[in-house]
């Protein structure tokens, strides 16, 4: 322990005083004794136990944000820790939040009225984190269910007033001087937004969200993160705009990061804690433990999330995404194609992280693809290394231009599409044509000219020569030629330089007595006119 002293100078019987203490952030309670001595008198005038030091995070949005018990499926407060703390409760009646200045043990089942309000995955989350960090944490949960992102807006006062939800929370966080504490806010919210509700549009949504963010980024300085549970479909109608708005969202803001829902049962709005709130919560602890606290995780952390749609013929789709790998055990439901004329889909598989879907004929120029995921979270899914469902989207364009490689292999020269003769390899050379669909076929050129050869044969040869054309030559000639295939497949012309020399004849006479040795080395003992011998001229 440690003392710490401060001498009192009174004004009109009041001094101010302040202690300045710092204490690690650790699994272990503090506690403080404010003493006054006046002579020889000792008086304990304030006692503060149970003090811990630790992260603060920010659950907010509706129902599911709240997210207390809804169901008969377990409940999340075998997750209570004396080192997770709430101070006060999310409560929307500003008498009862002004008029409590106390810190909770968190609990995660009952509703924003309670105090030491998490909801069940913030307990859960929390807990992971006490439990893999050794260190308290403090949760703030504003939720409110059933409202629209608009109820969520800062005013103009609502750093003096709580009548608003923004108001609220930040008083909350104010009178705790814990604001410039907060480390990330996690948000699931949406549902009153589908054409069940306010209806409202993409651009709306994401124009509302982000202005919350920067009010947030202003109000709470060290945030380092925002985590985005992507909404499900259920309560709210259709929610097919605000999926694809919180895409976006994450897609366009490296501070968001979203984590699909759609492959989670529900009961068609609301999760039970088994195998519902708990993987919101298991779901988002890894990506929270490598981000917040720079913790290796397994790969592929987060969902896949379609990244680019393109035709790679007339009836060939092909979605890519940024996931390492993706599978499905079973054809894959509840994609669909807009715009697309009479196309429809066939057949879908997965290669690699790319989604192929076979259509029935050409979509046409306009069509888009969208992905909006099952009401209760029954059926098949396309999943990641780490059995994350896809993150849903919704009128993606499809890009209905073809690229295509065009290989070919010539010799000296090729003239291609582009009206352009080449006359070296080439693979960047690309050339544009629009199909019948209105589409354009990107062609790209990947070339390889060899070079044809010449080679000249010297022969010198005497009287005639029969050459590789099958010609016999009985002159001299240097004009002839004759076409191979070298070894590249190209033409090797082949040009004949020939001599032709001629041999020569001559009749030696000779008289001899007796016998006569020739140059044939024979002795010849009578007349003779037929003995002939070769010898080789000046011309060899």
């Amino acid at each position: 322990y440690s003392v710490l002293t401060n001498n009192l100078a009174y004004n009109a019987n009041i001094s101010l005083f302040n202690f300045n203490i710092t204490i690690p952030a650790e699994l272990a309670n503090y506690s403080m004794y404010i003493y006054s001595i006046s002579g020889s008198i000792l008086t304990l005038e304030k006692s503060v136990i149970n003090i811990v030091a630790g992260d603060v995070y920010i659950i907010q949005g509706q129902s599911n944000a709240q997210a207390k018990k809804y169901s008969l499926f377990g409940t999340a407060n075998n997750n209570q820790s004396n080192f997770i703390r709430v101070f006060a409760s999310g409560t929307e009646f500003v008498s009862n939040l002004q008029n409590n200045i106390k810190w909770y043990i968190g609990q995660g089942d009952l509703d924003r009225n309670s105090n030491g309000n998490t909801g069940q995955w913030g307990l859960k989350l929390a807990r992971m984190l006490v439990d893999s960090l050794n260190i308290p944490i403090a949760i703030f949960n504003g939720a409110h269910g059933g409202k629209d992102i608009a109820f969520f807006q800062a005013p103009t006062n609502y750093d003096t007033s709580q009548l608003s939800n923004y108001g609220r929370l930040y008083y909350r966080l104010n009178k705790t001087n814990l604001k410039d504490y907060v480390r990330a806010v996690l948000w699931s919210q949406g549902e009153n937004d589908g054409d069940g509700g306010t209806n409202t549009t993409i651009s709306e949504y994401k124009n509302l969200f982000l202005s919350i963010k920067d009010d947030w980024l202003r109000d709470y300085p060290n945030i380092e993160h925002i985590y985005m549970f992507q909404t499900k479909n259920g309560c709210g109608g259709f929610l097919h705009k605000i999926k694809e708005a919180q895409r976006q969202l994450s897609f366009e803001n490296l501070e968001i990061s979203i984590m699909s829902t759609a492959a989670i049962v529900s009961d068609g709005c609301h999760f039970p804690f088994v195998d519902g709130y708990e993987l919101f919560a298991n779901r988002i602890f890894r990506l929270v433990l490598k981000r917040i606290y720079g913790k290796l995780t397994s790969d592929e952390i987060n969902p896949p999330m379609i990244t680019s749609a393109n035709l790679t013929n007339d009836t060939t789709l092909v979605v890519g995404t940024d996931a390492i790998s993706l599978s499905i055990d079973t054809i894959a439901e509840d994609f669909q194609l807009e715009n697309a004329g009479n196309s429809s889909i066939t057949n879908i598989e997965t290669v690699s992280n790319k989604i192929i879907f076979t259509l029935s004929e050409h979509p046409g120029s306009l069509s888009s693809i969208s992905y909006l995921g099952q009401s209760l979270g029954n059926g098949n899914f396309i999943t990641n290394q780490n059995n994350l469902e896809l993150v849903c989207f919704y009128k993606y364009p499809v890009d209905c231009s073809i690229s295509k490689t065009i290989s070919e292999i010539a010799c000296d020269s090729y003239t291609w599409i582009d009206g352009n003769t080449y006359t070296t390899s080439n693979n960047t050379a690309t050339h544009v044509l629009t199909n019948t669909a209105g589409c354009d076929s990107i062609f790209t050129l990947d070339l390889t000219i060899n070079n044809s050869d010449s080679i000249i044969d010297i022969q010198v040869t005497c009287n005639s020569y029969d050459w590789i054309d099958g010609v016999t030559y009985t002159a001299s000639n240097n004009t002839a030629t004759h076409t191979l295939t070298n070894a590249a497949g190209c033409d090797s012309v082949v040009t004949l330089d020939l001599t032709i020399n001629y041999s020569t004849t001559g009749t030696d006479t000779q008289t001899a007595c007796d016998s006569l040795t020739w140059i044939d080395e024979v002795t010849y003992t009578a007349s003779n006119n037929t003995a002939t011998h070769t010898l080789t001229n000046s011309v060899g």
